[in-house]
């Protein structure tokens, strides 16, 4: 009787062994599975967006509001500091439309004037070039050839 105790205990004994091996490897892969972060987003789509989104949110600075201190503000401020102030000249301001009419013009003659320059040095160094090829050719030629004319 007591050798069946040894036997049912020992038999007892590696079914909790092998009980215990397929539940550490069960374990192991949920661990695995758990740590996943790929398992998330195909379980939970919609969460996986909105904690994306959040941790986003969270993450990216705040955009700083630029100060619009008034003109009283920057004139005590300069005067702190030191600094002088000098209000704009109100002349550049009343003929604002005359100088623009002004400007492109200039800048339209400028323009005209740049591309007949051009033209012109375009003309010169073609007609030297023709020049230099003419002189060329006719150096080339036997004495007592005929010319040939285009």
């Amino acid at each position: 009787m007591q050798e069946l105790n040894v036997a049912e205990l020992q038999r007892r004994m590696a079914q909790v062994r092998e009980d215990l091996q397929r539940n550490s490897a069960r374990l192991k892969e949920n661990a695995q599975t758990l740590a996943d972060w790929r398992y998330y987003v195909r379980r939970y789509p919609w969460v996986s967006l909105a904690a994306a989104g959040a941790i986003g949110f969270l993450l990216v600075p705040k955009r700083t509001k630029p100060a619009t201190p008034s003109a009283v503000a920057l004139a005590q401020l300069a005067q702190q500091h030191g600094f002088v102030l000098q209000p704009k000249s109100k002349a550049g301001a009343s003929n604002g439309l005359f100088s623009g009419l002004a400007s492109t013009l200039t800048k339209t003659l400028l323009r005209a004037g740049i591309a007949y320059a051009g033209q012109h040095v375009g003309q010169l160094i073609a007609g030297r070039l023709a020049a230099t090829a003419e002189t060329k050719s006719d150096q080339d030629q036997p004495a007592g050839a005929p010319i040939p004319t285009n």
